[in-house]
């Protein structure tokens, strides 16, 4: 809904369901950065912590920073990602962290990962434009923003401004 699309269901007993996708269309040009983003001739190298509650985006946003060249260290509970950046603190060039989490949410990991390691570049990520206005204080914390859903060449274009 917040991106202007809808998901339709019908379901009969025994006859299976039908699910629609209603994905908004657009005549907008691709910008030139976004196309050639991914495709750059740029040496990444380094691990990227990615923090996301959400299993199936945190494996997403792994295996495209992993098609980029990064490594990968994952985790899907804030307290969790504090530990990992505190064991891996010589390793993570940056963290790739979701607004929205249970238990600890991304305000206060993000205060826990900077107790870390103040120096570490974050990359905060949310799919919801509501929280946008909200968090307007905490995205200023971070060293930079990303809307999902995002795609490889806009998380190599903002990683490589980040790095």
């Amino acid at each position: 809904k917040t991106h202007g699309g809808a998901v339709t269901v019908a379901s009969q007993p025994s006859q299976g369901a039908t699910f629609t996708l209603l994905v908004p269309s657009t005549d907008a040009a691709v910008p030139e950065s976004r196309r050639d983003g991914a495709t750059k001739k740029v040496r990444r190298r380094g691990t990227i912590l990615v923090v996301d509650d959400e299993e199936p985006l945190l494996q997403m946003c792994a295996r495209l920073l992993r098609s980029l060249g990064y490594e990968t260290i994952t985790a899907r509970r804030g307290a969790v990602a504090i530990e990992l950046l505190r064991a891996n603190i010589d390793r993570v060039k940056a963290v790739v962290l979701d607004m929205t989490m249970p238990e600890m949410s991304g305000a206060k990991t993000l205060e826990g990962l900077r107790a870390v390691s103040p120096g570490v570049k974050v990359l905060l990520s949310s799919g919801y434009s509501a929280e946008l206005q909200s968090t307007d204080s905490l995205r200023r914390k971070c060293d930079a923003f990303i809307q999902k859903p995002f795609d490889r060449a806009a998380l190599a274009d903002k990683l490589d401004e980040l790095l």
